[in-house]
């Protein structure tokens, strides 16, 4: 009887144990969700937060997205999502990697286990984002992915880690601030160099992330930029373009890096000069003029002093000379 009663117990321990463990497995892996309306880049990473747009490293990332896609009711011959890919602006478009010097927003790799349907261009300039496109050509489909502008609207897909994540679609414009003070997954950073960012915190596994999506480094995110370039929303230390802040040319004002550069059709015009502001001017002439007035001013004190001294001993004179 001893025996059976143990032999229970342990079957019914055995029980419990796999139950745990498949309740936690089930909570803890990765849900997808598909958006119903459409948005950009940008606005689809802010409607996805807690959760990221997903990445397509994996076989197994790239069959649960599909399967997702298959059985939604936007399915359609030719279908275009967004997924978290993204080149910054600051980077490279190369040729020897997967992802061509694109990176997921999710963790900053580069590995995929999706080929591209369009080439993206080789440039080291603009922000392109990728985009998940399936095309159909007769009986055949193919999936791939495509380079484009941030900003043109697509529906996307959210990774979450909750079992029962649904999207709330903002129908109001996104705000580049935080909401909500009291919002734990959003914080504004203020650094000792009177730079301020504001970041969130998103992914799987969660990290703090600057506005563009990409992970926070905290090792530069405060430090100041070279002369001529400012911080832009990612924390990074971009060129200012002289050119368009103002007129700093006569002729053709030409943007460089950290700096401008006045050209002229005429290299022996001498009216092709940096126009100097008026500040400047005004700065300049105040200190020729401040030492000229000094010196006048001196000169005439001395003057007088000579003319005092000649009229005291005239005095003088006339007065040993009386009788």
């Amino acid at each position: 009887m001893e025996f059976w009663l143990c032999c229970w117990w342990s079957s019914l321990w055995m029980v419990v144990f796999l139950l745990r463990n498949v309740s936690s497995d089930l909570s803890s892996h990765p849900q997808y969700s598909l958006s119903n309306s459409k948005a950009s880049f940008d606005q689809a990473m802010m409607n996805c937060r807690p959760g990221v747009l997903p990445s397509v490293a994996t076989q197994q990332e790239r069959q649960e997205i599909f399967q997702l896609l298959s059985k939604s009711k936007l399915f359609q011959e030719n279908i275009t999502v967004w997924v978290g890919l993204r080149k910054s602006k600051h980077e490279c478009s190369t040729d020897g990697q997967p992802l061509r010097g694109f990176k997921w927003v999710e963790n900053g790799n580069q590995a995929s286990a999706i080929n591209w349907l369009e080439e993206p261009k080789l440039t080291c300039t603009g922000l392109l984002c990728g985009a998940l496109r399936q095309q159909q050509v007769q009986s055949e489909v193919t999936w791939g992915l495509i380079p484009t502008s941030c900003k043109t609207p697509y529906h996307f897909i959210c990774k979450g880690s909750d079992a029962h994540m649904e999207l709330q679609l903002k129908t109001s414009p996104t705000t580049s601030k935080p909401d909500s003070t009291t919002d734990g997954n959003k914080v504004l950073v203020e650094c000792w160099s009177a730079i301020k960012l504001d970041l969130f915190c998103s992914g799987v596994p969660a990290v703090w992330r600057v506005l563009d999506g990409s992970p926070a480094n905290f090792s530069i995110i405060c430090q100041k930029c070279e002369k001529g370039f400012q911080k832009d929303s990612s924390g990074f230390c971009v060129d200012v373009d002289e050119c368009s802040t103002g007129k700093p040319c006569q002729h053709t004002c030409q943007n460089t890096e950290g700096s401008y550069r006045c050209v002229c059709a005429d290299e022996q015009d001498s009216s092709c000069e940096e126009v100097a502001p008026a500040t400047s001017d005004k700065k300049s002439l105040s200190h020729i003029l401040i030492p000229v007035l000094a010196v006048v001013a001196v000169l005439l004190v001395i003057l007088v002093i000579v003319g005092v001294v000649k009229c005291c001993l005239k005095r003088r004179k006339k007065m040993k000379t009386k009788p």
